[in-house]
């Protein structure tokens, strides 16, 4: 799934409150766009981690939903900080 979406609609999934927040960060934010594509490197890591043949939870797959977990907050923290989403509900 993550490989085949851009990355503003997999955060735009996620993140369904801050629709326009996100499209107009994503458009005027160089370092946004850079976060947004992570998170979707990231995602689709996790995703051929959980389908890959083996059976025991891996290491390797718990640091990736760490790490995305980490770029979710990230995320959050550029919300907040826009001052036109102030008002979506964070």
């Amino acid at each position: 799934m993550a490989e085949k979406s851009s990355s503003l609609a997999l955060i735009m999934m996620r993140f369904p409150e801050h629709r326009e927040c996100l499209k107009r960060l994503h458009s005027e934010n160089d370092s946004f766009q850079s976060l947004s594509d992570d998170y979707r490197d990231c995602l689709t890591m996790v995703e051929q981690e959980s389908r890959s043949t083996a059976k025991q939870p891996s290491s390797h797959r718990e640091e990736l939903l760490e790490l995305l977990a980490e770029l979710e907050e990230e995320i959050l923290v550029y919300i907040r900080a826009t001052t036109s989403c102030t008002g979506s509900g964070v």
